[in-house]
């Protein structure tokens, strides 16, 4: 939860909306997401291909709507 409370404040950064650090920082924080993620899925063995696939098929429907 921290990391995505700082990806949070520093994509507010990169927007200009909080006091200025570093774009390198938020493309490194949102990289380090990825990899908890990745890391998160295999050790649940699940896939995390399919979770991707399966919300952008669930949120392209619900744009539809």
């Amino acid at each position: 939860m921290t990391d995505a409370a700082l990806v949070r404040r520093l994509t507010m950064d990169h927007e200009g909306r909080w006091p200025k650090t570093s774009d390198d920082e938020l493309a490194y924080k949102i990289g380090e997401s990825v990899w908890w993620l990745a890391t998160l899925a295999k050790r649940t063995g699940i896939s995390l291909e399919e979770c991707v696939q399966h919300f952008l098929e669930d949120k392209e429907n619900s744009l539809r709507k």
